[in-house]
């Protein structure tokens, strides 16, 4: 047969057992991360929906209004959504951001 060459490789065709493992439980870790990224995320943005609709009519803005103050903020503040002492903070961040004074304000958490 002219013309035709055997295919060579320079690395063995088949993995071994312990590279296929690694693989998996690599992936798995990444999807793990990802999942609970994603978990995050959604937890922020559920709590910041709610933390507009319970300061917009103390503030005198629409929820609309509110959260798109909410939501830039700076990534370092996000973790303020996880606590009432934070929600209170940044319920006083809008205000400052709204030019407007917030009345006492207690999150009702659910």
């Amino acid at each position: 047969m002219s013309g035709h060459y055997p295919l060579q490789f320079d690395e063995p065709i088949d993995p071994s057992l312990g590279e296929i493992i690694a693989d998996i439980l690599s992936g798995e870790r990444k999807l793990r991360e990802a999942e609970e990224a994603y978990l995050v995320a959604r937890a922020q943005t559920r709590a910041a929906f709610e933390l507009s609709r319970q300061i917009a009519p103390l503030l005198g803005v629409s929820e609309y209004e509110a959260v798109r103050y909410i939501d830039v903020v700076p990534e370092n503040m996000l973790n303020l959504l996880e606590s009432p002492e934070g929600w209170i903070a940044l319920a006083s961040y809008v205000a400052t951001q709204t030019g407007t004074t917030l009345p006492d304000y207690s999150p009702t958490l659910h």
